[in-house]
């Protein structure tokens, strides 16, 4: 791995100087970018006994245009080198946007240690190729000397620049800009970050680590919380008893697991011995998970417990899980792992020829809960997507037969005669400069280059169904099919044709209304979104019949880009109660084809018996 990685640095550092190295821009989630890449290296940081904080503020946009790759090759030699020279203390990745003109942002990224520093006469050299702060360190560390001067390159050709300072004995901050585009997706005004769910709930934050205790102040205080912060146990127990006395309790309590004097499981064993503390519900979260944890969490009752770095989303999900039990309840605990399974569960096609390949993929969609059919070519994948229902592809681009690239190309095309849209996520095991752009102009929604892990399967599938978005799930929850019979008068034969119908007719109306805000035309906006606002209706939807409602209404106003940012949160909410469709109308087939065997079953035992 060490060897890889010198020959990797010299052929980047080789290519630069010749000119020959291009970044290759597309679309991307910057934020999960900079976690994914911040969660993989936390490892090593967490073995050191440091913490990894990352913050990104909140002004800073999610989907943004740029080359992820090179982004995180020097968010990874930079945060690698900050954990490399601490052996105590912590390292923080902050994120935030500092300028914007046009189409394009200027983000500002800073890594700071506390590590061992960098005298005045060497900072102004570590840029430079072959250079280390210190000869000895080339000893002590590995590395080939070439890692920030990569990284100082690739943020010239993003349009930043990097500097640093730094103390001799206490540390080195890092800081960089670049420039990047923001995606159209982000263009439209900028949504409130406040829930009405957890307006003005009461959070207490327990952490001995100030870097910690501010990233979470903010997050919550940014959904709307009231958020309180201590820094340690005995504060955290003396902030319970004064909010108790007040008639102002603490409904939640986010505890770092590992404080010196009390530490969290101590301090959980403490609030709940006090039966006037008791009912604050408690989260832990910690750096390091061990052995027996998860037993000690029961024991304690604590409600959920999470490893950092912890994404916002993941932490929302596990705050609004948590909040959603009552005192007298006893929830099982949330983990990662169990907020991975609480999400909707999909149907899967996986066009892969690799008999080994196929093997781990299935196995890594089935542990997070999906279920999979394979398909062993191009050709296979198109055949299954015209007898069967899917909700998305998995499309290996090299395989015998047709490959993926021509596969998803003739898919969108018979798409247009119907106006649906499946979403293919490209596999490829040559991650060549160009792969992306090739995979996207053919019509694929998303790329992994292979080999693949089980977060990236996950994240993809987060980042295209919004699984882990519980404020959208909460707009279709109320539907039921038992409240759609009774509109069709008990007729469940037309209920299922209703459905059906309706599985076939949304995509259409979807395109026409992003046709229509691509072509500036809001009577045909309009018109589609009453279309399928009616159909809502008829199907007992009424909340989401509302989204469709406001749409049309924009449209009437003319506001496009106010209708264009409304269309993806209904995309999200739509897609959503599809799969709750879907489901039902497998549901309903498995029990009628039982009905029918168990009749068939019947008929053959009446002739047994009668012969």
């Amino acid at each position: 791995d060490s060897l890889l990685r010198v020959i990797n640095d010299i052929l980047d550092f080789s290519k630069i100087e010749a000119g020959k190295l291009d970044l290759d821009p597309i679309d991307f989630n910057l934020h999960d970018n900079v976690m994914e890449t911040t969660k993989a290296m936390a490892v090593r940081a967490h073995q050191k006994g440091l913490e990894l904080v990352t913050e990104i503020l909140s002004e800073v946009p999610q989907q943004v245009l740029g080359d992820p790759g090179r982004l995180r090759q020097v968010l990874v030699n930079l945060v690698g080198n900050a954990i490399k020279f601490t052996q105590q203390g912590e390292v923080l990745v902050r994120v935030e946007r500092v300028a914007s003109e046009g189409s394009g942002l200027q983000l500002k990224f800073t890594i700071s240690d506390t590590g061992i520093g960098i005298a005045l006469e060497k900072q102004s050299l570590i840029f430079e190729a072959f250079t280390q702060a210190d000869n000895s360190m080339s000893r002590s560390y590995e590395g080939t000397g070439l890692g920030l001067a990569i990284a100082s390159r690739l943020i010239g050709m993003m349009e930043g620049k990097i500097w640093l300072q730094s103390t001799p004995g206490e540390g080195s901050t890092f800081f960089f800009t670049v420039s990047l585009g923001i995606s159209r997706s982000a263009r439209a005004a900028p949504v409130s970050t406040l829930r009405a769910d957890l307006l003005h709930v009461p959070v207490l934050v327990v952490d001995d680590n100030a870097t910690n205790r501010r990233v979470l102040v903010n997050i919550t205080e940014n959904w709307g919380m009231q958020a309180s912060a201590v820094s340690s146990g005995s504060g955290a127990l003396e902030a319970l008893e004064r909010a108790q006395n007040a008639g102002k309790s603490f409904r939640l309590a986010l505890i770092d697991s590992q404080m010196p004097a009390m530490d969290g499981f101590q301090l959980a064993q403490c609030i709940r011995q006090n039966p006037a503390l008791a009912g604050a519900m408690i989260m832990m979260l910690t750096s390091a998970g061990r052995p027996g944890d998860a037993a000690r969490c029961r024991e304690l009752g604590i409600a959920a417990y999470l490893l950092k770095p912890i994404r916002k989303t993941e932490l929302l999900a596990a705050i609004l899980q948590v909040l959603g039990h009552t005192r007298d309840t006893k929830p099982s605990l949330v983990t990662r792992h169990a907020l991975r399974e609480a999400r909707r569960h999909l149907r899967i096609l996986l066009a892969e020829d690799n008999p080994v390949n196929q093997r781990v993929l299935l196995g890594m969609l089935q542990k997070i809960g999906h279920q999979a059919v394979i398909a062993g070519s191009g050709l296979e994948a198109i055949a299954l997507l015209k007898r069967e229902t899917f909700d998305v592809v998995f499309m290996d681009i090299q395989m015998p037969e047709m490959d993926g690239l021509t596969a998803t190309a003739k898919i969108r095309q018979e798409e247009k005669k119907s106006g649906a849209h499946i979403p293919i996520i490209a596999m490829t095991a040559h991650a060549m400069k160009g792969d992306r752009e090739r995979c996207l102009d053919s019509g694929m929604d998303s790329y992994l280059a292979k080999p693949i892990t089980s977060e990236q399967v996950a994240d993809v599938l987060d980042r295209l169904f919004g699984l882990q978005d519980t404020s959208a799930l909460g707009h279709f929850a109320d539907w039921s099919s038992a409240a759609a019979l009774e509109r069709v008068n008990g007729d469940e034969k037309v209920l299922r044709d209703i459905l059906e119908i309706f599985l076939e007719e949304y995509p259409k109306f979807l395109s026409q209304m992003r046709r229509a805000l691509a072509e500036r035309t809001p009577e045909l906006l309009q018109e589609a979104a009453h279309k399928l606002g009616g159909e809502l209706t008829y199907l007992g939807a009424m909340e989401i019949a509302t989204a469709a409602q406001g749409i049309e209404e924009l449209g009437g106003k003319l506001d496009l880009d106010g209708a264009s940012h409304a269309l993806d949160r209904f995309e999200k909410q739509l897609s959503g109660l599809a799969l709750r469709i879907r489901e039902e109308v497998r549901a309903s087939s498995g029990i009628r084809a039982a009905q029918q065997l168990n009749s068939t079953t019947q008929a053959a035992h009446r002739a047994g018996d009668n012969a």
